[in-house]
C-alpha cells in the first residue's frame, strides 16, 4: 500500500520478542513492514534506526509471531447461535491473534449435507476477519 503522497508505506516494530517456530526463531529484535508486507526481520533490526525513517512502534518486549491456528473451535452455529455464532468466534479469534479456526464436528444439526456446508461457507464469507 502506497501512502497518499505516492511514497512507500513503511512501518517498523522494534523491541519485540520475535517468535517463528518454522524458522526456529525466538529472539529480541525488530520487524519492518513495507507496503503491507514483511520486508525484513531480525535481532539487529532498528538498533540504530533513524527516527525519521519509517513509523516506529515500540513493542516493549511483546511477542510478534505468525498468526495462530485454533484447531478446536466450538461454535453454536448452525443450530445454537445464542451460544456462539461464527461471527463472534471470529471476533474472539482475531482478538487473540488467531488467524484461522477449525470448527469441531459436534454441531446440532450435524453438518452432513451440501446445503449446510454451503450455509457455513456463505456465512463465513460475510465475516470481515474470514479469509475464504
Amino acid at each position: 500500500m502506497t501512502a497518499p503522497d505516492g511514497k512507500t508505506s513503511r512501518l517498523a516494530f522494534r523491541n519485540a520478542r520475535l517468535i517463528d517456530p518454522a524458522a526456529g526463531l525466538d529472539v529480541k529484535g525488530g520487524l519492518l513492514v513495507e507496503n503491507g508486507r514483511i520486508a525484513d526481520v531480525g535481532p539487529r533490526l532498528f538498533h540504530d534506526a533513524d527516527p525519521r525513517d519509517p513509523e516506529i512502534i515500540d513493542c516493549r518486549g511483546q511477542v510478534l509471531a505468525p498468526g495462530l491456528i485454533d484447531c478446536r473451535v466450538f461454535t453454536g452455529e448452525p443450530g445454537s447461535e445464542h451460544r456462539e455464532s461464527l461471527a463472534s468466534a471470529g471476533d474472539a479469534a482475531a482478538a487473540g491473534g488467531v488467524t484461522s479456526i477449525v470448527m469441531m464436528p459436534d454441531t446440532n444439526p450435524v453438518i452432513d449435507e451440501p446445503s449446510l456446508v454451503d450455509f457455513i461457507r456463505r456465512t463465513i464469507e460475510t465475516i470481515p476477519q474470514a479469509v475464504g
